[in-house]
């Protein structure tokens, strides 16, 4: 989960984070909701059913429907 793509530059080039780069090139699959609360993407996070969750530097309160989600339920 990373901030999603923004313009950067003076081009303005849609450029993703560094951690939405690496994830890409990695393989991983990448969540950049443009907003936490809504209900669709807490749905495809529990979907993922994550043992953990690592924050750092994200820059966002994550909401409580989020922290309420139970680690790796099945």
């Amino acid at each position: 989960m990373t901030a999603p793509p923004r313009p950067a530059g003076r081009a303005a080039v849609v450029t993703p984070t560094p951690v939405g780069e690496r994830a890409g090139r990695l393989g991983l699959p990448i969540l950049a909701p443009s907003r936490l609360r809504e209900p669709a993407f807490v749905d495809r996070l529990a979907a993922l059913r994550p043992e953990i969750g690592i924050l750092a530097d994200y820059g966002k309160l994550l909401p409580p429907a989020i922290l309420a989600l139970p680690p790796g339920a099945s």
